[in-house]
């Protein structure tokens, strides 16, 4: 598998490249830009950090009538600067 970059593992998670280096930095791994490629086990260490906290996928359910609606599954993420 190609090395991705730090912002392109950002945007998918749709949260800052900074947040992504300042957690690389605090556990010792080298980075100097969000430009940085970042191998396989990195990748794994960033979305174990970050993707449970910001992708979560729909649950389908069934109403008392068997109509069937989706509940969307949201919860804060503190990574992110919301007023």
């Amino acid at each position: 598998m190609a090395k991705l970059r730090i912002f392109q593992i950002a945007k998918e998670l749709n949260i800052s490249h900074t947040d992504i280096v300042s957690f690389l930095t605090s556990k010792k791994i080298e980075v100097s830009s969000h430009m940085s490629p970042v191998d396989e086990s990195v990748h794994q260490m960033i979305m174990a950090e970050f993707a449970s906290t910001t992708l979560h996928p729909a649950v389908i359910e069934t109403s008392p009538a068997n109509t069937p609606f989706i509940t969307i599954v949201m919860s804060i993420n503190p990574y992110l600067n919301c007023v």
